[in-house]
């Protein structure tokens, strides 16, 4: 944040200004925030580490409210418009009425709800690795007590770690790797586990979810890729189907359906009224995600574009409108 501080002045054309003031996105549930005091913690470590970057003044908007914006910037007219914002973590949903009618009428009601769930790419990446990749790391395999002899399951809490990227390094305690040490040692076919050691010892677990990752995006394209990743002792080169993908998420695509139908219920909305839904976020070019409002909605009121950046552009027209 200092960084990007530092630049805007520049990018403004005015190398002496110094930003002040900020409109932050934020989702609408944060990932594992259960609690109406979760989400404050969320808020308040956001507000603090702005704080320790010189920025004091700080007005947090729903993201997918930032997407509504730039995405009323490019009408002529009315809608009522469902917004659906797939971030990494979270996916964040919100009815709201838009265009210049709107916008001119200081007392409508233009946001009619909000709803979100802690799941997007990074669930969706983290199935594909417990999958494909947690087999040849060692799960579901046995080792030899030392006590007694007797076969025991590899734990599966290690792979609960490697799911996602950043905790991959939560295994790298000494008692972690000396307990998977072990483990090889009696295990009737250490490759595997070798492999999980030399992932975590070496700290790849960036570079195998990029892998993994990349594999995701060009389902969205292809039926069937090859998902590879190779760093000897791990030597990951294996095929993966769109249809085995969208069966091993099938689980969080309900959990998004659930999502969507109490945003409805909620704001009393019929999906007949909805004039436009407006999906964006890379996780929305997800077929099956797609497939999710294409039943709801039908195909022709989808609308999608500048995945990657909406969210970011809305929230400067949201400053705009807020700061003057």
């Amino acid at each position: 944040m200092r960084g990007i501080r530092a630049q805007c002045g520049d990018a403004l054309g005015d190398p002496s200004s110094v930003v002040k003031g900020l409109v932050v996105g934020r989702p609408v549930r944060f990932s594992n925030a259960d609690t109406p005091e979760d989400e404050q913690r969320a808020l308040d470590r956001l507000r603090a580490s702005l704080a320790l970057a010189g920025i004091e003044d700080v007005i947090f908007e729903y993201e997918p409210v930032g997407a509504a914006y730039f995405y009323e910037s490019r009408l002529d007219h009315d809608e009522l418009v469902l917004i659906g914002d797939f971030g990494g973590g979270t996916s964040d949903f919100c009815l709201v009425r838009v265009g210049p009618g709107a916008r001119r009428d200081p007392s409508a009601k233009r946001i009619l709800g909000t709803e979100g769930v802690g799941l997007a790419g990074d669930v969706f990446d983290g199935q594909i690795v417990d999958a494909v990749i947690s087999p040849r790391l060692g799960k579901g395999t046995t080792y030899r007590s030392y006590l007694d002899g007797k076969e025991i399951s590899v734990p599966s809490w290690l792979y609960e770690r490697v799911r996602r990227w950043h905790h991959l390094s939560f295994l790298r305690s000494r008692e972690t790797l000396r307990f998977v040490k072990d483990m090889r040692d009696q295990c009737p076919d250490p490759r595997a586990l070798s492999a999980l050691l030399h992932l975590v010892e070496e700290d790849l677990g960036f570079d195998l979810h990029r892998a993994v990752e990349g594999t995701k995006v060009k389902l969205s394209r292809e039926d069937r890729v090859n998902l590879r990743f190779v760093d000897d002792p791990v030597e990951i080169d294996l095929p993966v189907s769109r249809d085995d993908f969208e069966r091993w998420i099938a689980g969080d695509l309900e959990l998004l359906r659930g999502c969507i139908d109490r945003l409805l219920a909620n704001t009393g909305v019929k999906a007949s009224e909805v004039d436009r839904v407006f999906l964006t976020g890379g996780t929305s070019m997800v077929p099956a995600v797609r497939k999710i409002f294409i039943e709801r909605f039908g195909e022709d009121r989808l609308r999608a574009g500048d995945e990657l950046t909406s969210v970011a552009s809305g929230l400067a027209l949201r400053a705009r409108e807020l700061r003057g």
